[in-house]
């Protein structure tokens, strides 16, 4: 008789990984747990980053963590200490290896190498069939993206291209990283420069948009090459190039569907509308989902965004939209009048209300009092899911 795995999991990425650590280190001895993905041993070519102190089976794989950080604009610039909020960066190359090596090395794991076709709900708990066999379990976490077909009102996108570069010359200040430097020509584009620096000649950067359609890799390959020119003395060699795309969208994902299954990462709504910013909730998500199962006995999705946070995220992503290429300055306002520390605790939904209201005065309200109008329908469907 096949066995009936206390956890099944579908999708070997951040999120699924993550979670067969947490439960694997806190389940009950006797407990099984599977893991199914097409590609166990397909090595992620990216980074991952955050900012604040996160927990997580990922520690082992931070390659750098930043305690001050910069912002470019124009006509100015403003460098800050975030001691309190320090950025870091993962290798995910590095994450999987580790993570998927602890798996491995664990008598009650099972890793199945196989394409999911279903997951359901059963009387019993789940059950997930592949191209191959059928398992049963009592509980399920899975980390693809179910809602492509949802209609969204925003179709925005983060989308990036990278090089991680070696220069022949020290062109980098390893103690700082650059959050967002927009002295580059928008072309009614909001994009920007990343810049995260590993040593004085080590370092990746990106070029970034906020933008519905997804340009060629030559044309962020292009900005980075003179963005490059323009900034460091020498030569350089490209070590390694990545490009990714990250939806910045109003649509709401639930974190559970049906009685026992479970949606995380990305595909439960860990990503942040309007950052894009996804590892730091995923691991509080997958935190939140073991420690209740083993206290509980049934896991507990982490709590929604707050209302207003909601709300907040749909009137920045209409702004943005309105403004095109104009769009930076709303980060302008926000970073020229405030500490960096108070705006990603604000990003992070740290604050309080009063808070908020502080940090937001100094912006200006014509273009969120047009996108109170043109959301009014969309946080209204939010309030009536809060109540």
């Amino acid at each position: 008789m096949a066995p009936h795995y206390e956890a099944v999991i579908a999708g070997a990425g951040c999120a699924g990984l993550a979670i067969a650590v947490e439960l694997d280190q806190s389940l009950a001895r006797d407990a099984k747990i599977l893991v199914v993905d097409p590609d166990l041993d397909t090595v992620p070519n990216k980074t991952w980053s955050y900012w604040g102190c996160v927990d997580g089976p990922h520690l082992g794989a931070i390659t750098k963590t930043w305690s001050e950080m910069e912002v470019f604009f124009p006509t100015w610039s403003k460098r800050q200490a975030i001691s309190q909020k320090p950025y870091s960066t993962v290798d995910a190359a590095l994450y999987h290896q580790q993570l998927l090596s602890k798996l491995r090395a664990s008598p009650r794991v099972t890793l199945v190498q196989e394409r999911v076709l279903q997951l359901k709900n059963t009387a019993r708990g789940v059950t997930l069939s592949t191209e191959k066999n059928c398992y049963s379990g009592r509980w399920a976490f899975q980390s693809y993206d179910r809602g492509e077909s949802a209609q969204v009102h925003y179709p925005l996108r983060q989308h990036f291209g990278g090089w991680v570069v070696r220069t022949e010359k020290s062109n980098f200040d390893p103690s700082s990283v650059t959050l967002m430097d927009f002295r580059t020509p928008q072309f009614d584009q909001l994009r920007f420069f990343y810049l995260l620096p590993f040593d004085t000649n080590h370092a990746l950067i990106e070029a970034t948009f906020f933008l519905e359609k997804v340009v060629e890799h030559e044309q962020y390959d292009r900005l980075l090459a003179e963005y490059l020119q323009q900034r460091i003395r020498g030569s350089y060699k490209i070590e390694r190039r990545e490009y990714g795309v990250i939806p910045m969208e109003e649509r709401f994902y639930e974190q559970r569907t049906g009685k026992s299954i479970f949606n995380i990462g990305a595909a439960g709504g860990m990503t942040k509308a309007t950052t894009g910013y996804t590892f730091a909730r995923t691991m509080r998500q997958v935190r939140q989902l073991s420690s209740s199962l083993v206290k509980y006995g049934e896991p507990q999705p982490l709590a929604d965004s707050e209302l207003r946070h909601q709300v907040a995220d749909l009137l920045l992503l209409d702004v943005l939209r309105q403004k095109g290429g104009e769009g930076f300055e709303v980060f302008e306002e926000l970073f020229s009048k405030n500490s960096f520390e108070a705006v990603l605790s604000f990003l992070d939904e740290k604050t309080t209300l009063n808070q908020e209201l502080s940090l937001l005065r100094g912006l200006k309200w014509a273009p969120f009092l047009r996108a109170i109008w043109s959301t009014a329908h969309l946080w209204s469907s939010r309030s009536r899911r809060a109540a």
